[in-house]
């Protein structure tokens, strides 16, 4: 069973059976009280200022399967959420009024970004090689996404921002 299927996407466990009793975990019950006052937090705050994420399915990893999906349109589904988004108030950049940002540019651009060698070169580098990627589907390059020739890549405004961190950092996040 996949938890995130059933709906399940944000377990805490709380406790278990000690004997015939139901034993809490302290710091579970204080994780969960914590999630619950951020999600009436972001509740009470407008969507222009919530700060959202979108996470996409790629595996297996690093051969071009990011956004992929049996039978399912993850690209048209990403453009319509983010248009959606913004209908609702959600501050999604220019991408729900450029008429040539596609969520298949989105798709086409990650897909860059989880390239070995892109990750390899550092964060810094990242940006770069997304526009290297447009400049050659503006060539004609038939190995590239074509709707990253449209104006801006067809990314609705959309740019790289990465930072490099450690193992340290990241474990302290």
């Amino acid at each position: 069973s996949l938890p995130e299927l059933d709906g399940a996407i944000d377990t805490v466990v709380l406790g278990g059976l000690v004997g015939d009793k139901i034993a809490l975990v302290p710091e579970r019950v204080r994780k969960l009280a914590s999630r619950i006052h951020g999600w009436v937090k972001m509740n009470r705050t407008p969507p222009k200022d919530r700060k959202i994420a979108v996470s996409l399915y790629g595996f297996p990893p690093n051969v071009g399967a990011v956004g992929t999906a049996a039978l399912l349109d993850v690209p048209g589904s990403l453009d319509a959420l983010l248009k959606r988004l913004h209908e609702e108030g959600y501050d999604v950049g220019s991408f729900a009024t450029d008429p040539d940002a596609s969520g298949e540019s989105i798709v086409a651009a990650l897909a860059i970004l989880s390239e070995d060698s892109v990750i390899s070169a550092g964060a810094d580098r990242m940006q770069d090689a997304v526009e290297a990627k447009m400049e050659r589907a503006r060539n004609n390059d038939q190995t590239v996404a074509s709707t990253l020739a449209a104006p801006g890549g067809g990314l609705g405004g959309g740019e790289v921002r990465a930072i490099d961190v450690s193992m340290d950092e990241l474990e302290d996040a």
